[in-house]
């Protein structure tokens, strides 16, 4: 089975703070079967997916703000702690790097 990853996967360190990338309201909060944990933000007619997550600090229909923590960073049991993160404006898939801002 092939999926389509339709954003980019961040490596980082095992336990780390997923942050949301602009203020937002939380449409989603879900578990999906390969992705574990997903966070949605809107961001008006924008949205921020956060997959791969161990566990999620926000709930459906909260206001958050830039650089708000939403969750940890799932491990996988090869030892790989990574967060996938797309971002929609509506439906139109865009590039992620252009989004992320650095450390």
């Amino acid at each position: 089975m092939v999926v389509e990853n339709r954003g980019i996967d961040i490596q980082t360190s095992a336990g780390e703070q997923v942050r949301a990338i602009f203020d937002g309201k939380v449409l989603t909060v879900a578990n999906v079967p390969g992705m574990n944990n997903i966070v949605m933000i809107q961001h008006g007619e924008y949205f921020t997916v956060y997959a791969k997550l161990r566990g999620v600090s926000v709930s459906e229909g909260q206001i958050v703000k830039m650089r708000q923590p939403i969750g940890t960073v799932y491990t996988d049991p090869d030892g790989t702690s990574e967060v996938q993160f797309q971002v929609w404006r509506n439906s139109a898939n865009l590039n992620p790097e252009n989004w992320i801002g650095r450390r």
